[in-house]
């Protein structure tokens, strides 16, 4: 397993993010909200998901990648459960969009770990390229989905808004990750095409870059 390289503006957002999330445990503590006590102990686990799965598959995080993970966890986790979030009119929406842009940027990486950079391949395999990051969007978006509703069954805790909203709150949600992924693979064409590189392409090459430099110095 890798280890966990930061750099300093990285470790200053990591102190920012541990400090919030300690001072919302502790107001939650000291008003006995010991639900909203317990989230914001779950927000200072959670960060630490996406570096491990990465670190348990022999790949490092970037710092584009540490500070997209701090500030999304942050918004999703220390925000939104801890200190009640969700309770703002389309907090979840802006989430679930924003968990679009990144798990579709996600699957277009995976997709260069296991089969190479698409630019270099012939033209079925950039459109093979192209479905597999917007079909890994979708299916991230559904799985959780489930999860929701699994939490509906097992524990009684509605957080797919089944009973004030129907299908409604869980549509919207997989909507938003759809349209989101929509353009990072709009992002994808266009560099396919006139080689432009915008955000989120610049964010997968440089990881998936990053990662082969590191791969290419390990004794075989």
């Amino acid at each position: 397993m890798k280890k966990f390289n930061m750099e300093r503006k990285v470790k200053g957002l990591v102190m920012v993010y541990a400090a919030v999330a300690i001072a919302g445990i502790l107001f939650h503590v000291y008003n006995a909200n010991w639900s909203a006590a317990g989230m914001g102990i779950v927000a200072l686990i959670t960060p630490w998901i996406a570096p491990l799965l990465l670190s348990w598959f022999s790949l490092s995080m970037t710092d584009e990648v540490w500070v997209l993970d701090l500030v999304f966890v942050f918004f999703a986790s220390v925000i939104g459960s801890c200190f009640g979030g969700y309770q703002l009119p389309f907090f979840d929406k802006v989430l679930h969009f924003s968990s679009g842009l990144l798990i579709a940027s996600a699957g277009a990486v995976l997709y260069m770990i296991l089969a190479g950079d698409p630019m270099q391949q012939r033209k079925s395999l950039q459109r093979l390229f192209l479905f597999f990051t917007i079909f890994t969007d979708l299916a991230v978006a559904v799985l959780w989905e489930f999860f929701e509703y699994m939490m509906l069954i097992f524990f009684q805790n509605d957080c797919i808004h089944h009973y004030d909203t129907g299908v409604h709150d869980s549509i919207t949600d997989m909507l938003c990750a759809f349209c989101a992924g929509l353009i990072v693979l709009w992002q994808f064409v266009r560099w396919m095409k006139t080689e432009k590189q915008g955000y989120f392409v610049r964010l997968c090459i440089r990881f998936y870059r990053a990662n082969l430099k590191e791969e290419r110095k390990d004794p075989a």
